[in-house]
């Protein structure tokens, strides 16, 4: 391959690359605009509250179980 066409690809990834994280900056704005981490909160908050639910729906369940014995 002669060495002109390795620059002329070397230049198109270059700017192909330039393109595709001008993209990903956009999309992450676009993200943050919206109230992505918002949601990320939302979600985790929902899980601690749905795991902790479940920890002391078991332990009432275990105890009066014990107690029924």
């Amino acid at each position: 391959m002669p060495a002109q066409d390795l620059d002329q690809a070397l230049q198109a990834a270059k700017i192909e690359c330039a393109a595709l994280a001008e993209q990903l900056r956009l999309a992450r704005a676009d993200l943050h605009r919206l109230g992505a981490q918002g949601m990320n909160r939302t979600l985790i908050a929902g899980s601690i509250a749905s795991a902790l639910g479940m920890l002391v729906g078991l332990t009432m369940g275990w105890r009066m179980a014990r107690k029924t014995k």
